[in-house]
């Protein structure tokens, strides 16, 4: 997916989806997401994550989730909860220079 401005909320990890986006129909109509956040300018850590993705349809729920994003959620909007099913993080030894090697932390449920 992408982009997207993912953020936590009561444990698990949300993102909200424009209504009418092809986003939003490719999550309900596959159910599945992939999830990579890209390197900052300094620091070329990655984050990658995959799993499936389900509409939240609790009003209040998604009342209470828009306070963890940081960005202001438009009327309308679709939550959707991202479960993890495979994680992986990426750091890398000597970055940007010769001898640059990745290290990586896989985790599964």
């Amino acid at each position: 997916m992408h982009p997207v401005c993912p953020a936590l909320h009561d444990g698990g990890l949300y993102v909200f989806v424009m209504p009418g986006s092809p986003k939003r129909f490719d999550l309900e109509r596959d159910g599945r997401y992939a999830l990579h956040g890209y390197p900052a300018e300094k620091d070329d850590e990655s984050f990658y994550c995959i799993g499936p993705a389900l509409a939240v349809t609790d009003p209040a729920f998604c009342e209470a989730a828009k306070s963890g994003f940081s960005y202001a959620v438009k009327s309308g909007e679709v939550l959707f909860e991202l479960r993890l099913e495979r994680v992986l993080h990426t750091v890398w030894l000597n970055p940007r220079q010769p001898g640059t090697q990745p290290v990586y932390h896989r985790w599964q449920p």
